[in-house]
């Protein structure tokens, strides 16, 4: 396969990628931890397919190829820490599994209704008392509140996983097809700094013909 196929088929798989994930965000927009972050996320992979469409395959550059390499590294860390991320996050409590375990264990106090639940969180002072890791029943009840919607949790975990491994192929075409991309951007380059025959001015002879016998 040639490098048109190979990187266009990369940008392709991550397009549907990015779709998924970006939906599966949408789910998630309203989470107080990462919510918005994951969907500003969806929304800069969108723009940097976007990017490296136009400026590798349509109109490379030395410059465009040293930016879309730079922000397909910086992608493929923070595509690892999403995924990181929203897997350890897809395995907590929601507040309906919190109240079963609740009231079947006999030693245990019943748990509060939601009602009351919302009302205490919005009582709170401040929200320190959601991450303070030491007020272990305030954050127990913010984060039950906050899980909610797990599947959405692994399926933007998974389409993580999924982006960092596409990312991981494009930086190695970027890599690999380094002097192809340059060499394409260096004909483009020469080519609009090539002047054109047709514009230029006919050459002034600075000989002064023989019909003035050689004087002014």
């Amino acid at each position: 396969y040639s490098f048109e196929q190979l990187f266009d088929g990369t940008l392709a798989a991550q397009a549907v990628f990015t779709a998924c994930y970006f939906i599966s965000t949408l789910v998630l927009s309203g989470n107080a931890f990462d919510g918005f972050n994951a969907v500003m996320l969806g929304l800069v992979y969108g723009a940097s397919i976007a990017l490296a469409y136009f400026k590798i395959r349509r109109d490379p550059s030395r410059i465009m190829y040293g930016i879309i390499l730079g922000v397909s590294v910086v992608l493929l860390i923070i595509s690892l820490q999403s995924a990181i991320f929203w897997g350890q996050y897809a395995g907590c409590e929601s507040s309906s599994s919190s109240s079963t375990s609740y009231s079947t264990s006999p030693t245990m106090a019943p748990s509060p209704s939601p009602t009351s639940s919302r009302r205490f969180l919005t009582e709170m002072d401040s929200v320190h008392n959601a991450y303070n890791p030491f007020s272990s029943t305030h954050r127990q009840l913010y984060i039950s509140e906050q899980c909610k919607y797990r599947s959405a949790m692994r399926s933007v975990c998974a389409f993580s996983v999924f982006m960092f491994l596409s990312y991981i192929f494009e930086i190695a075409l970027l890599v690999r097809y380094k002097d192809d991309i340059l060499k394409a951007s260096t004909g483009r380059e020469g080519y609009a700094a090539v002047p054109n025959p047709m514009n230029a001015q006919p050459a002034v002879s600075s000989k002064i013909p023989s019909s003035y016998g050689g004087r002014p």
